[in-house]
């Protein structure tokens, strides 16, 4: 059970706020919206484009994971498991420089034994024209937190 929360908690922390190269000028909050729409339709070809190769994914325990093709072998496995989750997201804020992006929210999955919500930032890099995500934390909710 533990493994996967933890496996859903690095999905949830991140590969759903990847960036497309549309936003590349503005940053916006469809950085968000399409990401989480990639997640609940289980579109791996949608993070295989948008996560940096050197991405760092840091989760609620302090577990690290780092570099795409690790990521991108959790999402296949998180994308096959039973039951299916759900994602949705409230409270986006995101912000932006010429060269770094970020978004951050909170989150509730549900669709598994329980209902499990938390907070996330993601940070992008601009590559070109592209946002590609750099950096991702993700925190489930503890009483009195968030």
């Amino acid at each position: 059970m533990m493994k996967k929360l933890i496996c859903t908690l690095f999905l949830v922390t991140g590969v759903f706020v990847a960036a497309v190269s549309t936003y590349a000028q503005a940053p916006g909050p469809a950085l968000v919206e399409e990401g989480v729409a990639a997640y609940n339709n289980h579109d791996t070809t949608y993070f295989e484009q948008h996560l940096a190769d050197d991405v760092v994914w840091l989760d609620e325990d302090g577990h690290i994971m780092n570099g795409k093709s690790t990521i991108l072998g959790f999402i296949g496995v998180l994308f096959n498991q039973t039951p299916t989750r759900t994602l949705t997201v409230s409270n986006v804020r995101i912000g932006n420089t010429s060269d770094a992006a970020w978004a951050t929210y909170q989150y509730t999955l549900t669709g598994g034994e329980a209902d499990i919500m938390g907070l996330n930032t993601t940070v992008f890099k601009r590559v070109g024209n592209d946002w590609q995500i750099a950096v991702v934390h993700g925190a489930f909710n503890a009483p009195g937190h968030h």
